[in-house]
C-alpha cells in the first residue's frame, strides 16, 4: 500500500481544516445575524418604552404641579367669584400649554358640578362631553385629595387624559371643581416621528394614544393578550410594556419582529462565495508551502518560536515519521531538563523572600524598648499597679512580636496588640498624645501582615512630637472591593511637597535607609507578601502632619 506523501498529507489537512472552519463560522454567522437582528428589534422597542414612559409621565408630572399650585387654585377661585374673566382664564391656561408643547383644555365647574367655565368650543364641549364632566365631578370628594385620572374618548378621534380636582375654601367647604383634558394627539405625532408604534392606556385599557389606530378597537381599547408580542392583520411585533402607577396608565411601544429575509439572504450568499473562494486558493496555497523542501524545517522552526516566546510549558509535536521527529524528541527533552532547572530556581527565589519577609517582621525599634523600660523603672516606685498593668502589655506584645506560628493574621488579632502598643505610648506621654480607632467590622475577618499597623504609629509619634506638644493619631480602615485599605494620619509636623517626594523615594528604594525605616519595611512587606495593588502611599494630611495609607490586595473573584 503506497503512503501518502507529505504533500498529500498536507493538503488533505489543510482541506478538511479549511471546510470545517468555513462551515462552523457559516453557521454561527447566521446564528448570530438572526440573534441581532431579533435581539435588536426587542431592545429598541425597550428603548422606545423607556423614552415614551419618561416624557408622558414628566408631563403628567408637570400639569399636576400646575394644577396643584396655590396660584393656579387661587385664579380658579377667582374666576368661580367673578373676579377674574373669562378670557384672561383662558390665556392663563394656554400660557402653560405652550410652555409644555402640549395641548390641553379646562372645564370649571360649580359646586353642584354644573360647568361654567371652559377653553373648548361650543362644537367640542358639546353633550357627550358635557355629561362625561359631570359624571367625573360626580366620582370626585367632597373635599379636595389627589387628582382623580380618567380617559376621555369620542367618536375615533385621540383620547384625551383627564386631570380632575375639587376646589374647597379655607373653612373645607366645597366652591367647585375643575377637569383637565390633556390631548392625545400630541403623543401620536411624537411617536410616528420617531417612526414605531406605541399605544398609552389607562388601567381598563382605554386609549389615551395611538400612533396606529388600526391596534385599537371600536371602543378605544387596547388589551393585549401576551405581554412580549402582538401580531395584527398576520404582521408581528416585539411589544414592551411599562406601568406609570402615579397615573395608572400603561405605555406600549412596538416594533416589528419581522426578519428581513431578502437582507439575510443576500449576506449569506455573499459570504458563502468569500469563504467559497478562501477554500479554493487556500487549497492552492497548500499546495505550493508543501512542494517546498523546508516545509518539514519551517514547521520545526515555528514550535521552536513558540518555545522561545515564553510557552515555557509547550511541547514540540511533529508526526512526520522522519528525522524531523526525532529532532523534535530531542528538544523536548532538553526543554524538560531547563524546567526542571528554572523551578529550582524559582524555589531558591521564593525561599530568599520568605528569609526576608521574616526578617522585616521580627524588626521591633530598640529605642521603644528602652523608653518603656525606663518608664516602668520610675512607675515602679509611685503607682505599682499602672507599672504592673504595663508591663503586661508590654510583655503580650513582645510575645507577640517573636513569635513565629503565622505570617498572616486576622485584622481583629493585630488590632488587639496594637491597642497594647497604643496604651503604652499613651501611658508614656499622658495629655500630650491622643488616639483613635474608626475601623469598618467587615475588615476585621481580613488577613494582614502581623504588627502592620504598629511601625506607622511609631513613625507618627517619632517625628509628630518632635516639634508639637500635642498629637493626635487616628486608624481607620474600610474595604475597596475585596482589598484591605487601612490608613493612619497624625496632626503632627506639616510636609511639604520636597519631603514628601523625599520619603516616598525612601520607601520605595531597594536598599535600607536609616531615616523612615518604619515605613520602608512595611512596604516592602506588602510587595513581598501580596505583590499586585498592594503597597504605600504618602499624602499630607489636610490640618497638617502625615497621612500613611496601606492597600492589602484581596485574591481576585475565582482565583486560587
Amino acid at each position: 500500500m503506497r503512503q501518502q506523501t507529505y504533500r498529500e498529507k498536507l493538503r488533505r489537512q489543510f482541506a478538511r481544516y479549511l471546510f470545517i472552519i468555513s462551515l462552523v463560522f457559516f453557521a454561527v454567522f447566521t446564528l448570530v445575524l438572526l440573534a441581532y437582528t431579533v435581539g435588536y428589534s426587542y431592545y429598541m422597542a425597550g428603548r422606545h418604552n423607556a423614552s415614551l414612559s419618561q416624557a408622558f409621565g414628566a408631563t403628567c408630572d408637570s400639569y399636576t404641579r400646575f394644577l396643584r399650585s396655590e396660584d393656579t387654585r387661587d385664579h380658579l377661585l377667582r374666576r368661580l367669584s367673578g373676579e377674574a374673566s373669562d378670557k384672561y382664564t383662558a390665556y392663563y391656561f394656554n400660557s402653560f400649554n405652550l410652555a409644555t408643547g402640549m395641548e390641553a383644555g379646562v372645564v370649571l365647574s360649580s359646586p353642584e358640578g354644573e360647568p361654567v367655565f371652559t377653553t373648548f368650543g361650543a362644537e367640542a364641549f358639546g353633550p357627550h362631553m358635557r355629561l362625561f364632566d359631570s359624571l367625573v365631578q360626580s366620582k370626585l370628594a367632597a373635599e379636595a385629595g389627589p387628582l382623580y385620572h380618567t380617559v376621555y374618548h369620542l367618536n375615533g378621534d385621540s383620547g384625551r387624559f383627564v386631570f380632575a380636582g375639587v376646589l374647597t375654601g379655607e373653612d373645607g367647604a366645597r366652591l367647585g371643581g375643575f377637569s383637565l383634558y390633556l390631548d392625545g394627539a400630541g403623543w401620536d405625532r411624537q411617536m410616528r416621528q420617531q417612526q414605531y408604534d406605541g399605544i398609552i392606556t389607562d388601567a381598563q385599557g382605554n386609549v389615551v394614544a395611538a400612533s396606529n389606530p388600526a391596534m385599537v378597537d371600536g371602543r378605544n381599547r387596547f388589551a393585549p393578550e401576551n405581554r412580549h408580542s402582538y401580531t395584527m392583520n398576520g404582521q408581528s411585533y416585539w411589544m414592551q410594556q411599562s406601568y406609570l402607577p402615579a397615573y395608572g396608565v400603561y405605555v406600549y411601544t412596538l416594533v416589528s419582529s419581522t426578519v428581513p429575509f431578502s437582507f439575510l439572504a443576500i449576506t449569506l450568499v455573499t459570504l458563502a462565495v468569500l469563504l467559497g473562494v478562501l477554500f479554493l486558493s487556500g487549497r492552492g496555497f497548500a499546495g505550493r508551502i508543501a512542494d517546498q523542501s523546508t516545509a518539514a524545517l519551517k514547521t520545526l522552526h515555528d514550535e521552536i518560536s513558540i518555545v522561545q516566546g515564553g510557552a515555557v510549558d509547550h511541547r514540540i509535536r511533529v508526526d512526520s515519521g522522519d528525522e524531523f521527529e526525532d529532532i523534535a524528541h530531542h528538544i523536548n527533552t532538553t526543554l524538560d531538563s531547563v524546567n526542571a532547572l528554572a523551578l529550582r530556581n524559582i524555589e531558591l527565589v521564593t525561599l530568599k523572600n520568605t528569609m526576608e519577609r521574616k526578617q522585616l517582621e521580627a524588626q521591633f525599634n530598640p529605642h521603644f524598648l528602652y523608653n518603656t523600660l525606663e518608664s516602668i523603672r520610675y512607675t515602679i516606685r509611685f503607682a505599682p499597679a499602672d507599672a504592673d498593668a504595663i508591663i503586661l502589655r508590654l510583655t503580650a506584645l513582645l510575645r507577640y512580636s517573636i513569635s513565629s506560628d503565622q505570617a498572616q493574621v486576622p485584622l481583629r488579632a493585630d488590632l488587639d496588640h496594637l491597642r497594647d502598643y497604643l496604651a503604652i505610648i499613651q501611658y508614656r506621654f499622658s495629655d500630650r498624645f491622643e488616639y483613635r480607632l474608626d475601623i469598618d467590622p467587615a475588615c476585621l475577618s481580613k488577613t494582614c501582615p502581623k504588627l502592620l499597623l504598629q511601625p506607622l504609629v511609631e513613625n507618627s509619634v517619632k517625628y509628630g512630637l518632635q516639634q508639637k506638644s500635642h498629637l493626635t493619631v487616628v486608624i481607620t480602615g474600610w474595604l475597596e472591593g475585596n482589598d484591605l485599605c487601612l490608613r493612619v494620619a497624625d496632626d503632627g509636623v506639616d510636609m511639604d511637597a520636597a519631603v514628601l517626594d523625599e520619603m516616598r523615594q525612601i520607601i520605595e528604594a531597594p536598599e535600607g535607609s536609616a531615616h523612615h525605616k518604619g515605613l520602608q519595611n512595611v512596604a516592602r512587606r506588602l510587595k513581598l507578601q501580596y505583590g499586585g495593588r498592594s503597597g504605600l502611599t504618602l499624602a499630607a494630611g489636610a490640618a497638617g502632619g502625615l497621612k500613611v495609607t496601606l492597600r492589602v490586595a484581596g485574591k481576585e473573584e475565582g482565583a486560587p
